[in-house]
């Protein structure tokens, strides 16, 4: 029923991505077309698992090729994991990663962008909120373990938001390949967008960025056992250079 499901994490193209896999004729989402379903979510205390069961059903069943959805929070809620194995565990599961660093500030603009943005900065409870949320989200290594451990490392593809942007069509061709599907169906490989680069991102202030390093780097060494080239990651490796 359900084929594949994308989990994160935020600010790291996925819509983008998203739009690029379903342009194959056999993949799609379900039947209400949104790309961010936020099914799982709605069994925090897993006393709603039967509800979960019967959105799933509606959304996806009786639908020819293979669907899915892709709820970029999931990766951090690591109450979901092992309600995804319990309910519905999908042929294939999708991580797209990006530099820590960029992701928190691309994070922390993207809410500054849905309101005016002096009044949220201005308002400590508020931003305190923002960033530590977002600080969690850079969190990658506890996050994927936690899925590995439920649903199995061999069942997730991990990919780098930093190769998307420079060719996403080796990645895209690789989930068609998993999901058992020809990728020589599809034809049309233009780009009409990309995501944002990294370069373009306001920042709070260079210390916040140091001690984001601080958190992050220590999972490094994990982070390249799934398959991320860390060398990408400059804004990271920038902030946890000791200035000269």
């Amino acid at each position: 029923m359900l084929s594949w499901l994308g989990i994160g994490a935020q600010r790291c193209g996925t819509t983008w991505f998203t739009d690029l896999l379903t342009r194959h004729p056999d993949v799609g989402l379900g039947r209400s077309d949104q790309k961010e379903l936020h099914i799982f979510n709605r069994a925090i205390d897993g006393s709603r698992i039967d509800r979960v069961r019967s959105l799933l059903t509606d959304e996806f069943s009786g639908l020819a090729g293979r669907r899915g959805e892709f709820t970029p929070a999931y990766l951090r809620s690591l109450w979901v994991p092992g309600l995804v194995a319990e309910v519905a565990m999908p042929d294939v599961v999708l991580v797209i990663l990006r530099d820590p660093v960029d992701r928190f500030n691309s994070a922390l603009a993207f809410h500054a962008s849905l309101g005016p943005s002096v009044k949220w900065r201005r308002d400590p409870g508020t931003m305190a909120l923002r960033t530590s949320d977002a600080q969690w989200a850079g969190c990658y290594a506890p996050q994927l373990a936690a899925w590995g451990s439920h649903v199995g490392r061999d069942r997730m593809i991990v990919m780098q938001y930093e190769a998307l942007v420079t060719d996403p069509w080796p990645a895209v061709e690789r989930v068609w390949d998993r999901l058992g599907v020809d990728p020589n169906a599809v034809t049309d490989r233009v780009l009409e967008r990309r995501p944002e680069r990294a370069g373009t991102l306001p920042r709070l202030h260079p210390s916040i960025d140091r001690h984001l390093a601080a958190l992050y780097a220590p999972q490094l060494d994990e982070l390249e056992s799934w398959g991320i080239d860390t060398s990408l990651w400059t804004s990271l490796r920038h902030a946890a250079t000791p200035d000269r």
